[in-house]
């Protein structure tokens, strides 16, 4: 079992666009499931940040005076700079732009609890013109992958 180092907040993890176990490609509603189109046709890049109390990710500025969240959204820039059309990003910048969560009195997470946390609060679906990043800080330890 994983035990990480549990400082002000445990857990960041990055669903990207994952929303179910296993593969595949789009559904018949243009939802995809897998990495590739979001370096192929995606138009628009959400970041959805989610936290629960006491684990609030950091929202200042680095000694440089650079906001955090504007350092995620410039290296996302970087990574689609060379496509004919970079895609529009959306990253909420403060903690009034992210969402808080109820409390979820948990000291241990596996991967299936965070995918169905996911389920439950996301707000929106990847599809061929819109790709979601979901992030999520919670209190607890990870404690197992996703198995299916």
């Amino acid at each position: 079992m994983l035990r990480l180092t549990k400082i002000r907040f445990f857990l960041l993890l990055c669903l990207a666009g994952i929303t179910s176990c296993g593969g595949g490609g789009g559904d018949s509603a243009g939802t995809y499931s897998t990495p590739q189109i979001y370096f192929q046709s995606t138009q628009k890049i959400v970041v959805e940040v989610y936290y629960e109390p006491g684990a609030e990710p950091f929202t200042g500025t680095t000694a440089g005076g650079l906001n955090y969240w504007s350092v995620l959204e410039d290296n996302l820039n970087a990574i689609f700079q060379y496509r004919s059309s970079t895609p529009v990003m959306v990253v909420p910048k403060t903690l009034g732009a992210m969402t808080a969560l109820p409390t979820q009195n948990r000291t241990e997470w596996l991967g299936t609890d965070i995918l169905s946390l996911n389920s439950s609060y996301k707000q929106g679906e990847s599809t061929s013109l819109e790709s979601r990043f979901y992030l999520y800080f919670l209190k607890g330890y990870y404690s197992g992958g996703f198995e299916c």
